[in-house]
């Protein structure tokens, strides 16, 4: 059974990772970094002078435009999209009738293709990023030690996209299974990404302040916060500290995890001095634990699926 899963595995990555269709998912990667850097240069490079003010600068935008853009809402759109044609692309060829004729549990057909669609978009995922710095740095030609301080933010990224490939790669196949038709599935998943990524901002403009918030335990229930709840100790660990101010400013607009209070000083009005207020209401490992069970219940609904009914 080992054999019919790696078997399963290496058919399934292949078919994800076709050349042209990668190549086309890493232009789309890189052109917000890249258009960002150019459209955005001289506030960037500031008036060229101190090195450590171009890094927070560059290191700031970075950590913005991955945590909305790269590891976010492309990330998560890839990852549905590939998730949701790989259980129906099976079923429209006939495929899948024959997968589950084989000697191989039917759990064992989707663990091996969530770990095929897992470890493609971690690939396709790190080649970005680690592009988009080059490119960054290249467009904005700063020296080597901004394009090491964004550089070395990449690992640290990475480990965060794959809880985002997770979450998306489970709530895809389990779309998928339901829902048994691509344009309805990527539909619903389309209108997952927007809540999912849009929750903080749309709470924000509802008017609830971060008392209310708060205190009435909107976190729980809003996705947003648990992603830049994971987000912000990784970013702690990569930074040796709290990261740029001007990220967390930035991501403030999308996720309230990331709230703060301003205060002035004699350099006029300095931000997160401290960590944000709301990054508090909740640990990290309880919004990644939140995360987990949701990916595990959507795997479990697939499975089941599959056990349930027959692959017409």
């Amino acid at each position: 059974m080992a054999r019919e899963a790696a078997c399963i595995f290496t058919k399934s990555l292949i078919d994800l990772g076709k050349a042209r269709k990668t190549a086309i998912l890493m232009l789309l990667g890189v052109l917000v970094p890249v258009g960002y850097a150019v459209a955005m240069r001289p506030a960037l490079l500031g008036s060229g002078g101190a090195i450590d003010a171009q890094t927070e600068n560059i290191v700031s935008s970075f950590i913005t435009i991955s945590f909305i853009w790269t590891a976010g809402i492309f990330l998560a759109t890839v990852v549905s999209a590939s998730g949701a044609a790989s259980i129906s692309n099976e079923v429209i060829r006939g495929t899948m009738l024959t997968l589950v004729s084989k000697p191989i549990r039917r759990w064992q057909i989707v663990i091996a293709k969530l770990a095929a669609l897992a470890a493609y978009a971690l690939l396709l995922e790190g080649s970005i990023l680690i592009l988009s710095s080059l490119l960054l740095c290249a467009v904005l030609g700063v020296s080597f030690p901004v394009l090491a301080g964004v550089f070395g933010l990449v690992p640290w990224l990475l480990l965060y996209s794959l809880v985002v490939i997770l979450v998306f790669a489970c709530l895809s196949v389990a779309s998928a299974a339901v829902l048994q038709g691509q344009i309805r599935t990527m539909v619903v998943l389309g209108t997952i990404i927007l809540i999912v990524f849009f929750s903080g901002a749309l709470l924000s403009a509802s008017g609830i302040d971060r008392q209310a918030y708060k205190n009435h335990h909107v976190y729980i229930i809003d996705p947003s916060y648990h992603l830049g709840t994971i987000f912000l100790p990784v970013l702690e660990q990569a930074r040796g500290g709290m990261p740029p101010a001007g990220s967390l400013k930035k991501l403030a607009t999308f996720c309230r995890t990331f709230e703060a209070e301003s205060t002035s000083s004699e350099q006029g009005w300095q931000w997160y001095q401290h960590p944000p207020l709301l990054s508090s209401c909740m640990a990290w490992y309880v919004s990644l634990l939140g995360l987990m069970t949701v990916s595990g219940l959507c795997l479990y609904v697939t499975i089941h699926i599959m056990y349930s009914k027959d692959i017409q």
